[in-house]
Order: structure tokens, then C-alpha cells, then sequence
């Protein structure tokens, strides 16, 4: 008994959920000391999903905009 042969009435898809707001999530939990370090460099940041493959790039500008975000938490 498996999965791959079992017939069904409905089709199987894979369908991956990752998006830019959930790679910018995950950059997050990097923490402010790391993004520092990565803004250093003035270079985009390559994220790619570990499930579908996808590659994310995100410039320096929106790795500010994700520190700031977390300094932002940080003061509530």
C-alpha cells in the first residue's frame, strides 16, 4: 500500500506558498546584528525556497525596510 498507487477522485498538485512577505519574514529572524552585517556588503540578498525553488532577491533597501520593521517590534 502506497500513496503513488492509490487512485483517486480528485487530481494531486503541489502547490508551494512561499511569497516576497514570507521571505521577508524569515530574513527577520536573522536578527538587526546580521542585517547589519549583509547592508555592509550594499549587495542584494539571494533567498532561495528550500521547497519549490523559487529565487527571491531582495535589494538593500528592502532589507532596511525589514530592520526596521524589527526595531520597530523591539520598541513595543
Amino acid at each position: 500500500f502506497t500513496l503513488l498507487n492509490m487512485e483517486h477522485d480528485y487530481p494531486i498538485k503541489y502547490e508551494c506558498r512561499c511569497n516576497l512577505d514570507r521571505v521577508q519574514r524569515s530574513v527577520a529572524l536573522l536578527g538587526v546584528d546580521e542585517l547589519d552585517e549583509i547592508l555592509r556588503e550594499n549587495k542584494p540578498l539571494e533567498v532561495g525556497c528550500e521547497f519549490c525553488g523559487r529565487k527571491y532577491s531582495l535589494t538593500p533597501t528592502e532589507i532596511n525596510e525589514v530592520k526596521a520593521k524589527i526595531q520597530q517590534k523591539n520598541l513595543n
